[in-house]
């Protein structure tokens, strides 16, 4: 009788064992699925961080762009403004000469 008690005891701890493995594989495969949840999260994070980081990349350059042509634009208003002082000068000289 004691091996058959030996018997049924071991019998019954493999099969507690085999329920502890069974539940840690789980737990195991409950936990992976998480981390490819939140690996997918992060992808999808990253990838909207890269088009945010191209838009502004490209609102960067207009604003490049319209800082050149306001710059340009000061410089064609300046070029005008020196012309016009010089022009009011020689009209000054002019009126001058008729008031002499």
């Amino acid at each position: 009788m004691d091996i058959a008690r030996q018997s049924n005891d071991d019998a019954e701890q493999g099969v507690q064992r085999v329920s502890e493995t069974q539940q840690a594989l789980e737990g195991i495969k409950s936990a992976m699925e998480r981390i490819n949840g939140m690996s997918q999260q992060m992808a999808t994070a990253t990838e909207e961080q890269a088009h945010v980081a191209e838009e502004i990349s490209q609102q960067i350059n207009r604003i490049a762009e319209a800082a050149d042509e306001s710059l340009d634009n000061a410089s064609k208003t300046s070029d005008r403004g020196q012309a016009l002082k010089k022009t009011a000068a020689n009209l000054h000289g002019l009126t001058e000469r008729f008031n002499a």
